[in-house]
């Protein structure tokens, strides 16, 4: 297991640096270090000073978007004895994909617009698929798509609009989608075999510590209740 953070900006470390060094010769000294050494981020991130930058700064702070999720990720998971950096990387990357725009577009209510994806769409892709790879990657988005809106969306599952599935559906959906993507030889290929296991078994954990991220940072308006269908 790599426990390297990666894609930390520059203006990340030198912000780091700033809120840590005491003067202009350790302010440089960790700029250095950190640039050298990126996996020491993770232990940077334990300090108070920069527990109360993240979180307690009144204005918007100018820390990258892949920073800012990999703290919540480490925050929330780290609560539930999940402080793995694997998993906190994997996470990251999960909430830097779906959370643009264009990835909403299954949650948001577009008029007679119809090009964006359903879970139910997903479902049956999955069915007629007969290609491994294809079939993994179907596999491999499902898991990731149920364990983002089971986490970030969990008021609107709850709710079950229009007879729409629950949060059980999608749990069972999402664990058996990342024990399938799991088998794939894709995935030992891509060194994703053990967290996606890991993932299928700790499903829930996982959502909750998500819950908790979407609870306290995230507020979301003019959200569809479910991307099962429109």
């Amino acid at each position: 297991m790599n426990p390297k953070i990666t894609h930390i900006t520059e203006k990340d470390i030198e912000i780091l640096a700033q809120k840590l060094g005491k003067n202009q010769k350790e302010k440089i000294a960790l700029i250095h270090l950190l640039k050298q050494e990126p996996e020491k981020i993770d232990q940077i991130l334990d300090f108070e000073s920069i527990k109360r930058y993240i979180l307690e700064a009144p204005s918007p702070i100018p820390i990258s978007a892949q920073l800012y999720f990999q703290y919540l990720g480490r925050l929330a998971l780290g609560k539930r004895g999940l402080k793995n950096q694997e998993l906190i990387s994997y996470i990251t990357k999960l909430l830097m994909r779906f959370l643009k725009m264009d990835s909403l577009a299954p949650f948001y209510r577009l008029g007679s617009r119809r090009n964006f994806v359903r879970m139910s769409d997903l479902l049956l892709s999955l069915e007629k698929t007969a290609g491994s790879m294809q079939a993994y990657r179907l596999h491999h988005f499902i898991a990731d798509y149920s364990l983002f809106v089971c986490g970030l969306f969990k008021e609107n599952i709850e709710r079950c609009w229009n007879g729409s599935p629950g949060m059980e559906f999608y749990e069972s959906l999402g664990m058996r989608s990342y024990a399938l993507a799991a088998s794939y030889p894709e995935a030992q290929k891509n060194s994703l075999q053990g967290i996606f296991s890991f993932l299928s078994a700790a499903f829930k954990e996982v959502r909750f510590a998500l819950n908790e991220i979407q609870e306290q940072f995230f507020h979301f308006s003019d959200i569809s209740p479910s991307p099962y269908d429109s």
